[in-house]
């Protein structure tokens, strides 16, 4: 590889002296009406040349280029990235945000249908039937330094006036995005036409009960032309096994099926039936059917599906239902179904094909404003036709100001019971507050699963059992029961009962009780936090027998397969995947992930008055003595971020146990130092990037000795939610970049729900909790102090001997990918689509 690079190198030098000459003269590349317009640009740079192609190619936007030197070959703006580099030194891609920018910047919903919406005000994502099971809008952003980030500029759904559409490449810019406040989920975007003196502030809402949602208009002053709106929907009724991320995303262009306009509700209906027969598309296509029966034939001739009605709380006075061409077809094709409106527009009339077919699209145009001035757009999902345009019809009967007031009322009645941080300092509570309502948002209220995103293009819209358990930990402390309890529920039915693979998990489950786990489908940290989340709704909880009879199953057979994760040589658990980390290893989450759950374990035993097995004990205290001799030392312990676990909430290292309370501060002064590094804007450097700082707090808030202890946590958690925390909405991301001298951007998962319950739990453990019971001093009972807190109960670590097992971790993983049976099918009755 360096022999190729260098070669390159030599060869860019020699062909920069060629190039000189025309360096700096562009080599256009047009088509008519735009739908072609790029620029090819050579160029010298310092020790090398480049060539760019930048322009307009049908929808998308490129900005890309090349560039060969003595440093090697560069590619700018690369999927999921800002450069791609291939050097002597290897291959490296900078501003690496894994799964592409994020697609979203808020999320709304209440368990059913859930909407994503970007900062631009664009609807990005839509889930149904629930958060995480499918997502219906055609989006996909490939790399931040791109127009638009790379997605299409005719992807998702937005509004338009006088003939141009709400986005930036008409000329509107983002002036203010927030939730309008802090105890509800109404979504506020300020956009701004500066050329045009105009302003429009969209207010987006979801309806807490039904399968809808609500998009309001308002403007600074009546458009010339009306409003109109534009909706490229992409109805999916399948996924690929454990792939999510291809299928959130990067299948949009082979999914979709048709848009067909109703005359009578004057909504656009983009669907997707379950079961494709070309036989009844052929027949609706070449029968004699017209505008005013064409709803009556699609309900007649498609059976379940996905139909997502769109419409304005008027009438339209133009519709065109159009084919998504990717922006190579326009007005040759206008007048017929090839037509994509959002190239219709430009008159202010769409051309009024009602059905259209394959990849499509649709628009409404000529809405009418409601008796406000301000003009409202209403989606909602339905298993039939029928059933999502009479969602449309209640909208309309309601009005945008009855709903909203109705998805308020709900957000303050819930929100109303949490208990927050103990703290004068608003922003803290306001962040808390925002991170209990989107584990909330993120919630399958028909299945109980906790997703961890609600937004697509990361393989998080699933339930990570390892994220959950903190998910519930939160909720359990705040003062939410029932989400917990209906998420082990859940739990209880997914386990795998095989041979050989008996009590054990994949990584993260669809919300049908699916695995989704292709390249994790067996990490030890999750295998041991599962058994703590099964226990904490009954430890936190009302200390419910039923429910820890219910569970304790689930519970037993877990710490029973975690017997043979064990490795004789040295006495920690086998070697196997933790923490996402492909390379397997033994490392400190999964160690104290697993003590945990033999810890967890045998308290959940005791409680149910029942004798724990022997082993479990014999292994937990086995393993202790082995994490102090293989990974701790007298400067702390091994394992990064990972190695926080140890101290909470597994109690490897105890504060009061004379042999590990020196150790364990030693350990923390690790975490506070490069706490403080981060809170003082010294680390990282400008473009490099940190994950979860928030969880280092999370056990230094307990029990780390410091003469400024109160001083210093105050102040981390302020950095936190003042300076890290994303403006206006509030919400974290897993990859969290240093843009500035002391600004960030947030990637990877956004709204990360693990992240921002974390910074909720930190709060939590520094200040301690508003409304809690006096006269309770254990984390484990309820938050009400800053003592230290443990896993299972507040009491000390449990001990445990050798299983005498092994075997290898390996042949688990591959009969895992293999196949399971999931009792939780048999027992949910949840239609998969």
């Amino acid at each position: 590889m360096r022999t190729i690079i260098r070669s390159l190198a030599a060869i860019g030098a020699t062909w920069c002296v060629a190039i000189s000459p025309v360096a700096g003269q562009s080599l256009p590349i047009q088509l008519p009406d735009g739908r072609i317009d790029l620029v090819l640009q050579p160029g010298v740079i310092d020790g090398g040349l480049e060539l760019c192609l930048r322009g307009d190619l049908g929808s998308l936007g490129l900005d890309n280029c090349v560039r060969l030197g003595t440093g090697g070959l560069e590619l700018t703006n690369p999927p999921m990235g800002d450069s791609l580099l291939l050097s002597p030194d290897g291959v490296a891609l900078t501003e690496n945000e894994t799964y592409g920018p994020r697609a979203a910047n808020a999320s709304l919903g209440t368990g059913g249908l859930t909407a994503g919406i970007n900062r631009d005000g664009r609807l990005t994502s839509l889930g149904w039937p629930g958060p995480g099971l499918y997502d219906h809008v055609n989006y996909l952003n490939l790399s931040q330094g791109l127009p638009n980030k790379g997605a299409f500029r005719n992807a998702g759904s937005f509004g338009g006036v006088d003939g141009e559409w709400l986005i930036g490449s008409d000329g509107w810019t983002v002036i203010d995005q927030r939730y309008a406040n802090s105890n509800t989920q109404t979504l506020v975007t300020e956009l701004e036409d500066a050329e045009n003196g105009l302003r429009v502030t969209i207010t987006d809402i979801v309806h807490p009960e039904k399968d809808l949602m609500a998009r309001n208009f308002a403007f600074s002053r009546p458009p010339d032309q009306g409003f109109n709106y534009y909706a490229n929907m992409n109805p999916t009724t399948a996924r690929i096994p454990r792939i999510p991320s291809v299928t959130d995303a990067f299948l949009d262009p082979a999914t979709d099926f048709a848009t067909v306009y109703s005359a009578s509700d004057g909504a656009l209906l983009h669907f997707r039936p379950i079961q494709i027969d070309p036989t009844s598309l052929t027949r609706i296509l070449t029968s004699q059917l017209t505008i005013e029966n064409a709803m009556d034939a699609v309900a007649g001739s498609f059976g379940r599906g996905v139909y997502v009605a769109v419409a304005g709380q008027s009438m339209p006075s133009s519709f065109q239902a159009g084919t998504d061409t990717l922006g190579l077809l326009r007005s040759e094709v206008e007048g017929t179904p090839l037509i994509d409106p959002f190239y219709d527009i430009e008159n202010g009339q769409l051309s009024g094909a009602w059905i259209a077919v394959g990849k499509t699209a649709g628009g409404l145009a000529g809405l009418a404003p409601d008796a406000d001035g301000s003009y409202t757009v209403y989606i909602a999902a339905g298993d039939r036709p029928n059933n999502a345009l009479r969602l449309i019809r209640e909208a309309r009967q309601q009005g945008f100001k009855a709903m909203r007031a109705a998805s308020e009322a709900d957000w303050r009645q819930w929100i109303r019971r949490a208990r927050l941080p103990a703290t004068q300092d608003q922003r803290t509570r306001d962040v808390s507050k925002r991170a209990l309502i989107t584990i909330r948002t993120a919630t399958d209220r028909e299945t109980g699963a906790i997703l961890a995103a609600t937004t697509p293009q990361t393989p998080y819209r699933q339930d990570w059992v390892r994220d959950g358990a903190f998910f519930k930990y939160a909720l359990l402390i705040a003062g939410y029961s029932d989400i917990p309890e209906a998420n082990s529920q859940f739990l209880t039915g997914i386990y795998r009962d095989l041979p050989i693979l008996d009590g054990t998990w994949d990584t993260f489950y669809y919300p049908d009780g699916a695995e989704a786990g292709a390249v994790f489908p067996y990490e030890i940290d999750a295998q041991g936090l599962v058994i703590w989340s099964l226990w904490l709704p009954y430890a936190i909880g009302e200390r419910d027998t039923a429910y820890l009879e219910a569970v304790y199953p689930a519970i037993a057979d877990t710490a029973d397969a975690l017997l043979r994760c064990y490795d004789p040589r040295n006495g920690l658990q086998c070697i196997a995947p933790e923490d996402d980390v492909i390379v397997p290893s033994q490392g400190a989450q999964g160690a104290a992930a697993v003590h945990l759950g033999y810890q967890t374990a045998i308290r959940a035993a005791e409680a149910l008055g029942r004798t724990p097995n022997p082993q479990w004990q014999a292994r937990a205290d086995e393993l202790k003595a082995a994490v102090l001799d293989n990974l701790c030392d007298e400067n702390g312990c091994q394992g990064g971020r990972g190695g926080i676990y140890l101290a909470w909430p597994s109690e490897v290292l105890e504060a009061d146990n004379p042999d590990t309370a020196g150790l364990l501060q030693r350990h923390y002064q690790q975490f506070a130092e490069q706490l403080d590094r981060r809170s003082a804007f010294q680390a990282p450097e400008i473009g490099g990037f940190f994950q979860y700082p928030m969880e280092s707090i999370m056990a230094l808030g307990l029990d780390w000795e410091d003469p400024r202890r109160a001083e210093r946590l105050d102040g981390w958690i302020k950095w936190l939610t003042h300076d890290v925390a994303e403006p206006g909405v509030l919400h974290n991301g897993e990859r969290i970049f240093r843009d500035g001298e002391r600004s960030f951007r947030h990637s990877v998962g956004f709204p990360h729900i693990w992240s921002g319950a974390e910074v909720y739990i930190a709060a939590a453990h520094v200040y301690g909790l508003e409304g809690c019971p006096g006269g309770v001093d254990r984390v484990g009972d309820a938050p009400c102090s800053r003592s230290r807190g443990t896993g299972p109960s507040g009491s000390a670590g449990v001990a445990g001997a050798d299983s005498g097992g092994g075997g290898s971790i390996w042949l688990l993983a591959l009969a895992a990918v293999v196949g399971f049976r999931r009792r939780f099918l048999q027992r949910c009755a949840v239609w998969s689509l």
